[in-house]
C-alpha cells in the first residue's frame, strides 16, 4: 500500500507531523471586552499557517494509506485544533482500532474524550493504555486529569503523584513533570487546600506554554514593604486580574506603594481598586520599583489559607454618576446577562435556555455580551426582549458603570462574573460541571465573592438542569426583589 502513495502527499503529511507538538493547556477565559490572543489546542499540535492546504495533504495521505494509524492520529490532531472535535475523536478511535497495541494512540483518544466531557469513556480508554504500558507517565497523568474533571480531586492528586513517581524512576520528561505539578495545584485548590497548593501553583511560571510575566525588579518574597514600591506584573487573563488585584489593599497596608501592570482596557478600572496607587501598561520598558511579583503569586507569598480569603467587597470604587443612562423604564427590575465567552466554549450556555428570564414583564434585561455571540439575540428573535449594551462600553470601567445599575447580573464564568463580584453586586454565575478552582467543588457560594450565587452543571456539557434551577430561582427573586432606583 505504501508503495502506491504519491510521494508529495506523504512528504506533506510527514512534514505536518514533524511540526506537531503535544501540549496540555488550560487558562481562564474572558468575555469582556478585548482579549489577549492565546491558543488552547489539545491534544496535539499547534495550528498550521494554511489549514486548508494542511487538511488536503493529510486527507490525501489518509485516503492513500488508510491503514496507517500515525496518519489517522495526525489528522485527528489537526481536526481538533481547527474545532472539529467530534471528527477528531473519530480519527483517534480509528488509530486505536488500526493499532490496538499502541498505547500512544489510546492516550491521544483518552485526552480527546476528556476534553469532550465523555469522562467515563476517557477513563476506560486511558486504563487500556495503562494495561498496555503500566508505567506510562503520560497515560497516568491524563487519567489523573479525567478524575480532576470528574470533580474527584482526591483520586486526581493520587494519580498525579503516581505519574510523578514514574518520572522519578527514570523517565526524563521535565515538561510533563511541570504539568503534573501545575495540575496538582489546581486539584488542591479545588479542595480548598490552599497552603499546600501554592508551591505547586508557582510551577506555572516554568511552563513553556504559559507567557511569562515581566520581571521589572527583584521578586518579592515577603520582605518588608514599608516605604517600598512593588509592581504587580500582568499575567493570565482579565478575569484573573480582577480577581487577584484585591491583594493590592493588603500590600498597601504593609506600607507599599502599589503599581499594577495591566492592559489599557483595564487601566481606568484598576486605578479605582482599593490600595492601587498607579498602573502601567505591559511593555518591555524598564520600570523603577523595589520589588516585582506576578499578580497571581501574591497569595503564595502571603501563604494564604482558605479561611483567610479576603472577601471584602466592593474593592473597586465606581463613581456614582454613570456616563450612560440605561434605556427602558427605571422602575423595572434590571438584569444584566452574559452567556458566551472564550477560549473555553463549554463555559457558554445557549441563549435559548435563558429565555424563561424574559417572561417577566416587570424585568428589563440588558445584554453585556460581546463578540459574535451578541448576535444570538437577533438569531433567536429575542432582541426585542433584551437591550444590547455592547456598543456603550469599550473598557472595563465603562462596563462597570453599566453593571452597577443592575439589580442582578446573570453570567457564565468569565470576566464579567469577576467584575460584578468585585463590585459587590448580586451575581448569579453559571458554572460548567468541572468549574474553575476558585469556585470550589459543590457549594453554591464562594468566599471570594460573597454576593455571588453559583449554579452548576449536574453533568458534563448539560445546561438544561442548570437552566431549570436558574429559572426557578429567578421566579422567586422576581417575586420579592425591588428595583434599586426605588
Amino acid at each position: 500500500m505504501c508503495d502506491s502513495l504519491d510521494s508529495a502527499r506523504v512528504e506533506g503529511a510527514v512534514e505536518a507531523l514533524k511540526q506537531s507538538k503535544h501540549s496540555d493547556d488550560e487558562v481562564a477565559g474572558d468575555a469582556l471586552p478585548a482579549k489577549r490572543s492565546e491558543s488552547r489546542n489539545r491534544p496535539g499540535s499547534s495550528p498550521q499557517k494554511n489549514p486548508s492546504e494542511t487538511f488536503r495533504k493529510l486527507r490525501a495521505a489518509v485516503h492513500a494509506d488508510p491503514g496507517n494509524p500515525r496518519l489517522q492520529a495526525q489528522l485527528g490532531n489537526f481536526l481538533w485544533q481547527t474545532g472539529h472535535r467530534i471528527a477528531a475523536n473519530v480519527a483517534f478511535a480509528r488509530a486505536t482500532r488500526l493499532a490496538p497495541d499502541e498505547a500512544r494512540w489510546w492516550i491521544r483518544r483518552g485526552a480527546a474524550l476528556r476534553e469532550l466531557g465523555r469522562l467515563e469513556e476517557a477513563k476506560q480508554v486511558l486504563r487500556q493504555a495503562l494495561r498496555l504500558e503500566p508505567r506510562n507517565a503520560r497515560a497516568t497523568f491524563e487519567l489523573g486529569s479525567v478524575f480532576r474533571d470528574d470533580n474527584d480531586p482526591d483520586e486526581a492528586i493520587a494519580t498525579y503523584r503516581r505519574a510523578h513517581e514514574i518520572l522519578d524512576d527514570g523517565d526524563d520528561e521535565p515538561a510533563l513533570a511541570r504539568e503534573i505539578d501545575w495540575w496538582t495545584a489546581v486539584a488542591l485548590l479545588q479542595q480548598g487546600k490552599y497552603r499546600e497548593a501554592w508551591a505547586y501553583y508557582e510551577k506555572r511560571l516554568a511552563l513553556e506554554r504559559v507567557p511569562q510575566p515581566a520581571a521589572y525588579g527583584p521578586r518579592w518574597n515577603g520582605e518588608s514593604l514599608k516605604g517600598k514600591t512593588i509592581l504587580l506584573a500582568w499575567e493570565q487573563r482579565f478575569g484573573d486580574a480582577i480577581h487577584f488585584v484585591r491583594f493590592a489593599s493588603h500590600l498597601k497596608k504593609l506600607g507599599a506603594t502599589v503599581v499594577v501592570e495591566c492592559p489599557e482596557a483595564l487601566e481606568d478600572l484598576v486605578r479605582r481598586v482599593d490600595g492601587v496607587d498607579d498602573t502601567k501598561a505591559p511593555s518591555l520598558d524598564t520600570f523603577p520599583c523595589d520589588y516585582c511579583l506576578p499578580m497571581t503569586s501574591v497569595p503564595a507569598v502571603l501563604d494564604l489559607d482558605y479561611d483567610a480569603i479576603p472577601g471584602d467587597v466592593p474593592y473597586i470604587r465606581i463613581p456614582d454618576n454613570p456616563g450612560v443612562r440605561l434605556p427602558g423604564d427605571s422602575k423595572q427590575l434590571k438584569v444584566g446577562l452574559v452567556w458566551a465567552g472564550k477560549p473555553k466554549p463549554d463555559r457558554s450556555i445557549p441563549l435559548v435556555l435563558l429565555a424563561p428570564l424574559f417572561e417577566h414583564p416587570q424585568v428589563n434585561c440588558y445584554s453585556f455580551q460581546v463578540g459574535a455571540r451578541r448576535r444570538d439575540l437577533v438569531t433567536h428573535r429575542l432582541g426585542w426582549l433584551c437591550y444590547d449594551l455592547s456598543r456603550h462600553f469599550e473598557t472595563f470601567l465603562q462596563s462597570a458603570e453599566l453593571l452597577r445599575q443592575m439589580d442582578l447580573v446573570v453570567t457564565i464564568d468569565s470576566a464579567p462574573a469577576h467584575l460584578a463580584g468585585a463590585l459587590g453586586l448580586p451575581t448569579w454565575v453559571l458554572l460548567r460541571y468541572h468549574a474553575d478552582w476558585r469556585w470550589g467543588l459543590d457549594a453554591d457560594r464562594t468566599p471570594w465573592y460573597p454576593t455571588a450565587r453559583l449554579f452548576r452543571q449536574a453533568s458534563p456539557g448539560s445546561w438544561r438542569e442548570t437552566a431549570r434551577a436558574l429559572s426557578c430561582a429567578f421566579e422567586a427573586w422576581v417575586s420579592t426583589a425591588r428595583p434599586s432606583t426605588e
